[in-house]
């Protein structure tokens, strides 16, 4: 994030940015084990809140609310449910 910061980027940069190199590896493996893990919220939080340059204890709501976000979680539940659709809709007895 600090060598981002020499940069002009647009928030909605820095979101990509941390989804894709850090959420991704935060959140590999979530079709296995799916848990809420605080420690990965308090993480993507604290991103969000010096993002917006705002006071650690602002409420996260407002915070997720103001970048267009959700908690990441919601995001491996909805990962969960398309892989499980996905299993769902091979035929199997293609393969005996």
């Amino acid at each position: 994030m600090n060598k981002c910061r020499d940069f002009d980027f647009k928030p909605k940069i820095f979101c990509q940015l941390f989804d894709a190199f850090v959420g991704a590896v935060i959140s590999y493996g979530a079709v296995w084990r799916y848990t809420k893990s605080k420690e990965i919220e308090r993480l993507h939080l604290n991103f969000l809140k010096r993002l917006l340059n705002v006071n650690q204890t602002t409420c996260n709501a407002f915070v997720y609310g103001e970048l267009g976000r959700y908690p990441l979680y919601v995001n491996r539940y909805v990962r969960i449910i398309k892989y499980w659709l996905k299993v769902r809709s091979i035929d199997f007895f293609i393969y005996i």
